[in-house]
């Protein structure tokens, strides 16, 4: 089981509590287990650097969104990336899931699912 604190208070969070504000201290700040937080930085990194390659070479990319789920399953490994693109240049079609396997050789170690 992944350990969830709030990082204001050190108060254990139940997962359920993981998305409401602290109820100890009122915070929304988190922490997690030292193990946990390698996975979580991990995915921070990677999803930083594709929304930098994309915006590279992405004609009409405006933003891109990281949708996560509860930080319990967040910080497990085969948990994918889930970045939201909006581009001006796309035909209105909602959103469109698209599912990536990990790519080691393009330094990406995990699932993508990522929608346009």
């Amino acid at each position: 089981m992944n350990s969830i604190n709030c990082a204001n208070c050190g108060k254990t969070l139940t997962s359920e509590q993981a998305d409401a504000p602290c109820a100890n201290c009122g915070s929304l700040d988190r922490g997690v287990a030292a193990p946990d937080q390698v996975v979580a930085r991990e995915k921070l990194e990677v999803a930083k650097e594709l929304a930098k390659k994309h915006y590279q070479v992405e004609a009409g990319l405006t933003q891109i969104f990281r949708i996560t789920v509860k930080a319990d399953a967040e910080i497990i490994p085969a948990e994918p990336i889930k970045p939201l693109e909006v581009n001006e240049n796309t035909a209105p079609s909602g959103v469109m899931p698209l599912h990536f396997g990990p790519a080691p050789a393009s330094n990406i170690p995990m699932r993508l699912s990522s929608s346009r």
